[in-house]
C-alpha cells in the first residue's frame, strides 16, 4: 500500500496499525467513494457533501493538547508530535498515536511534506481500537473485581414507611382578610386582593401569625376547631409513645405467633405497641356541620383493648 512504499517497510498481518486502517477505509468509503446516483453515501445520510481536510492515513503531524486544571498554560507545552490514524465516525475528532497511547483530539496542524513519515513511530504503535491505552512491556495489568450476583446478595430489604399525619393549619379566606385587614408585602395576599388565582402561593408567616391572632382574639370557631385537632395529635403521639415504652417493657418476649382460643391453627399476634383503628361512627344529623378544613379527615380512634 501507499504507507508502506513511503516508509520503505512492510506491515505484517497481526500488526495494530492495520486495525485502525480497517476503520480509516470504512470512513473513507462513506465519505468519497460515488455511487451511482452521483453521491457519496456520507451525502445520501447528510444531505451535503464532506468538507473535511483530506489527510493520509499514519503521517505525523502536530496536535494540541487539552487543558486540564493542573496544567501551567504559560510553561508547559500546547502540542506535541503524533501520527494520525483516521476519524472517529460521525463528528470531527481525530485519532492520534502518542505517549504510548491513542488521543481523541480536535486541533491538528500538518508537518512539511518531507517530515511526514518515519518508520520509528509507526513501529511503536501498540494500540488497537479495542484497546487504546495498553500497558508497557512488563507493567502489570490489574483488573477490577467482579460485581457480586444479586442472588449472593440476599433479598432486598423493603423501607416501609409509616404515614404520618400533620394537621392543617386554619384556612385564611378572603372574607377574614377583608374583615381584619390584607398584609403589605404579602404576595398571596396581593393575589387574592387584586382576584388573581393563587394557587400554591403561601401567606408570609408574619402574616398568617397577625390574622390567626385577629381570628384568635374573636374567638372564631374554625380556628378552635384548627388549634383542637393540633391539640389531639399531639397528645395522640405522646400517648402512643408511652404506650409503646410500656408494652415493650412488659411483652418484649411476646411470640410472633400463638394458637386459636378454640384450639385452633396458629394465627399471627399484634406487634407490641401497635395500636389497631377503625373509623368512627358518622355524626348525627344534629351535629354541628364542619367546614372544608376538617370535612376531609375521618378520624382514627384506637380499639380498646378490652375487645
Amino acid at each position: 500500500m501507499a504507507l508502506e512504499v513511503k516508509i520503505g517497510a512492510k506491515f505484517p498481518s497481526g500488526h495494530p496499525v492495520l486495525a485502525w486502517l480497517v476503520e480509516h477505509v470504512t470512513d473513507v468509503i462513506s465519505k468519497h467513494m460515488v455511487g451511482v446516483d452521483g453521491k457519496t453515501g456520507y451525502e445520501r445520510l447528510f444531505g451535503r457533501p464532506s468538507r473535511e481536510e483530506g489527510l493520509e492515513f499514519g503521517e505525523l503531524l502536530h496536535w494540541r493538547h487539552r487543558a486540564t486544571k493542573d496544567m501551567n498554560v504559560v510553561l508547559d507545552a500546547r502540542w506535541s508530535s503524533g501520527v494520525w490514524l483516521g476519524r472517529g465516525w460521525g463528528g470531527i475528532v481525530h485519532q492520534v498515536y502518542a505517549n504510548g497511547k491513542v488521543h481523541a483530539i480536535r486541533g491538528i496542524q500538518r508537518q512539511p511534506r518531507e517530515a511526514r513519515w518515519r518508520k520509528e513511530a509507526l513501529e511503536e504503535i501498540k494500540a488497537t481500537p479495542w484497546n487504546r491505552a495498553p500497558a508497557a512491556e512488563g507493567e502489570v495489568i490489574v483488573l477490577p473485581p467482579l460485581a457480586p450476583p444479586a442472588a449472593a446478595q440476599g433479598p432486598v430489604a423493603v423501607e416501609v414507611r409509616e404515614i404520618e399525619y400533620n394537621p392543617h393549619r386554619v384556612h385564611i379566606r378572603m372574607e377574614d382578610l377583608e374583615l381584619h385587614g390584607f398584609t403589605a408585602g404579602c404576595r398571596r395576599c396581593g393575589l387574592m386582593r387584586n382576584g388573581l388565582p393563587a394557587l400554591g402561593v403561601k401567606h408570609l408567616d408574619a402574616c398568617r401569625l397577625r390574622v390567626e391572632q385577629a381570628m384568635r382574639d374573636v374567638a372564631h370557631p374554625r380556628l378552635q376547631r384548627a388549634e383542637g385537632r393540633a391539640l389531639d395529635e399531639l397528645e395522640r403521639r405522646a400517648a402512643m409513645g408511652i404506650a409503646a415504652d410500656e408494652v415493650g417493657a412488659g411483652l418484649g418476649a411476646a411470640p410472633a405467633v400463638g394458637p386459636g382460643a378454640d384450639g385452633g391453627g396458629l394465627v399471627p399476634a399484634r406487634r407490641p405497641g401497635t395500636p389497631t383503628y377503625f373509623s368512627a361512627p358518622a355524626a348525627p344529623a344534629s351535629a354541628e356541620p364542619r367546614d372544608e378544613d376538617d370535612a376531609w379527615r375521618v378520624p382514627l380512634l384506637p380499639v380498646d383493648s378490652a375487645l
